[in-house]
């Protein structure tokens, strides 16, 4: 505790000072000009102690790395919490021994595992983070400039939390990968070979057998599953890696979701992983697999190598599995033409989406180099919204709940950024540049999230109560129309309805109009389903039980026929609504649905 409050008073204190600092601003001004430009602002508060006794914290290099004037500005000093934090973790073990009290052999994988843990907190410079920094601010009209900062020290900054991702911002030529289309994009610096480093070294030496045998065993294990030598795939990756959504909004692909909904059509999705690499030792490795495929395409064009293998899909999406070499990049992709256009864009022979006027406009506020970015493009912030939309409305909401839903979560808001983070000489710079101000966010997070979380247990289980009951009451509505149609019978001379005016015939005994309309069934029509119109006017007595006598169709009222009436895809959860003859009602899937008896 004697940590614990001082940390928690500095907080409140810090927030404190930065609400109580107002800037000058010439009337109608959003921001200074030097927020507006990215630089950092001037006349930030000193980083001493204000009192004999205080300390110095990183107050100053933090916040003057922030932008002042929006609704974020916080800053949180971590030195005293994360400062010998591997130690503490050590420390801890006798009092977790004597709460656990394990046996013998427990208390030894207890004490490998903690010193294990202390390790991994030592290498990662996770003890280094002097101090957290976070704002939100406008930087023009309907644009937000949102900062999270790391700062270590200079001179600190090795560990792998800092180096990982990069050690020293660059031009992101990573950018000059994205299509035009591109709709989602991650890139940057990733040293896999650091990565496996770690991890063989740490899990090797932790004194934990089990963990330490997998450790030594997983390279030939992988060599014998995959062909290739482990020490030569890591050594060909060229320590960068990206993947890039797109969506061609001049074509559309539907989507089918079933249970009575209107099909989506959103643009045709592609998908493509970039890594750079030193040589062509995975695309060679792949290929040669896909070749064993007679229907795999080879092709080789002026520096770049395809090989594609069609893949059929329930959609008819036009995909295909593909790899490519092009120089020190290695592609993995969902068709020959998105890497073929990828290799144009790299190349300068066509535009991408870094020199749309969107890309720019957010580029603009942002640094030139970094290690990593990230881009959302308007148009899948607006596909995203459209499949959002169409969720809710599938889960049967009143409008007005709808309604409410919406505009809690900010659901169908199309939201487009772009993000550059960088590792500077005193930690870690994430900027990005928004139409929303989502850093703004994090002060109600705790009450989002605890509804986000209702919401995310609440929905699914009302819907699937929903789901239930609008099948019991379908299966009822028929057993209903069934009983009608024997009564029928019954009364005139054991002769089922005529087939013409099936829905009139039986209506006496049906008493009301609620059992002909099925209540997932959003169509005008006054009744969802069908009747066989081989039964018509058949003596009841000869016709088999196991006979269809009722099933779902289009919204009509007298409507007979055999299964070309039966609706394309099942109201229901998968399932077919059918009633027989004999009065019974069976939920049937799709594929059994045409195995049924339909001739008395």
């Amino acid at each position: 505790m004697k940590n614990t409050l001082p940390a928690i008073l500095s907080l409140v204190v810090s927030i404190g000072l930065l609400s109580g600092c107002k800037q000058k601003k010439e009337p109608g001004a959003t921001v200074d000009s030097a927020v507006s430009a990215g630089q950092p602002t001037s006349g930030s508060m000193p980083s001493e102690p204000p009192f004999a006794g205080g300390r110095k914290t990183s107050f100053g290099e933090v916040t003057s790395q922030l932008d002042a004037g929006g609704s974020l500005f916080l800053y949180l000093s971590t030195d005293q919490w994360l400062n010998g934090l591997s130690k503490k973790v050590t420390d801890l073990r006798g009092f977790v021994m004597s709460m656990a009290r394990p046996q013998p052999d427990e208390a030894e994988m207890l004490n490998r595992g903690m010193d294990l843990a202390a390790s991994i907190i030592k290498r990662s410079g996770l003890e280094q983070l002097t101090g957290v920094g976070m704002s939100a601010a406008p930087v023009a009209e309907g644009l937000f400039r949102n900062k999270l900062i790391l700062h270590h020290a200079n001179g600190a900054g090795d560990g792998f939390l800092w180096t990982l991702f990069g050690k020293a911002p660059h031009p992101l030529t990573g950018e000059n990968l994205l299509p035009s289309t591109t709709a989602l994009a991650f890139y940057g610096d990733l040293d896999v070979a650091e990565l496996l480093g770690i991890l063989e070294r740490e899990l090797s030496q932790s004194g934990i057998p089990q963990v330490a045998e997998a450790v030594r065993a997983f390279p030939q294990m992988f060599e014998k599953q995959t062909q290739i030598r482990w020490a030569d795939l890591v050594a060909s990756l060229g320590g960068e890696a990206g993947v890039i959504l797109t969506l061609d909004d001049s074509r559309k692909v539907t989507i089918p979701l079933g249970g009575g909904a209107a099909d989506l059509q959103i643009p045709t999705p592609g998908l493509i992983l970039a890594l750079k690499v030193k040589n062509d030792l995975l695309y060679d490795h792949i290929s040669s697999k896909l070749k064993e495929n007679p229907e795999t395409k080879i092709t080789e064009e002026a520096g770049l190598k395809t090989c594609a293998m069609a893949i059929p899909n329930p959609i008819d999406l036009p995909l295909q599995l593909t790899v490519a070499s092009s120089g020190d990049y290695f592609f993995l992709a969902s068709s020959p033409e998105l890497v073929r256009t990828v290799q144009q864009v790299r190349k300068g022979k066509v535009p991408g989406a870094k020199s749309s006027v969107e890309f720019q406009n957010l580029s603009k506020y942002l640094p030139s180099e970094g290690n990593q970015f990230s881009y959302i493009s308007k148009s899948f912030g607006e596909t995203f919204a459209l499949v959002q939309q169409q969720a809710i409305r599938q889960s049967g909401m009143k409008p007005q709940d709808l309604a409410m839903i919406q505009k809690l979560f900010g659901l169908g808001m199309p939201f487009y950024s772009l993000a550059v983070g960088a590792h500077t000489a005193n930690g870690w710079q994430t900027t990005s540049i928004a139409n929303q101000d989502s850093a703004g966010a994090v002060l109600v997070l705790p009450a989002v999230g605890v509804t986000a979380f209702a919401a995310g247990l609440l929905l699914p289980a009302v819907a699937k109560a929903k789901s239930r009951a609008q099948s019991i009451s379908s299966v009822s509505n028929l057993k209903q129309l069934g009983l009608a149609a024997r009564i029928y019978a019954g009364d005139h001379g054991d002769k089922l309805p005529p087939a013409a005016t099936w829905c009139d015939a039986i209506h006496e005994n049906v008493m009301s109009d609620k059992p002909y309309k099925a209540p997932n069934d959003s169509t005008p029509g006054r009744c969802s389903y069908a009747y066989n119109a081989k039964l018509s006017g058949m003596p009841e007595s000869k016709v088999s039980p196991e006979t269809v006598m009722f099933f779902e169709a289009d919204a009509g009222w007298n409507t007979s026929g055999g299964i070309e009436l039966l609706v394309a895809r099942p109201r229901q959860n998968g399932v077919y609504v059918i009633g027989l003859a004999d009065g019974s009602v069976q939920q049937i899937s799709a594929d059994r649905v045409r195995k049924l008896r339909w001739d008395p």
